[in-house]
């Protein structure tokens, strides 16, 4: 709770700790919706929206920008872990 917050860099890839598909959720997000935890190099594990459908626990992931949703605006675009390339 503190308000000492500072911006820090964030590294971009990372290991696939954890996740769940989840086959019912509210109207506006896309089914079947995965998340799951992700660990970072810097020691941080975040909890993220994951895209595609052959992901495995260990998997090396990478951030990027997808489409976890869609409202009457259109689609609702969110920070998305995947696959990394090599």
């Amino acid at each position: 709770m503190s308000e000492n917050i500072k911006a820090h860099e964030m590294p971009r890839a990372g290991t696939l700790y954890a996740f769940s598909v989840v086959h019912v959720a509210a109207k506006k997000w896309r089914k079947p919706m995965r998340i799951g935890y992700v660990d970072l190099p810097n020691g941080a594990r975040v909890f993220t929206h994951l895209e595609g459908a052959d992901l495995a626990i260990g998997d090396d992931v990478e951030v990027g920008v997808g489409a976890i949703g869609d409202d009457d605006e259109g689609p609702i675009r969110s920070f998305v872990f995947r696959k990394a390339m090599r």
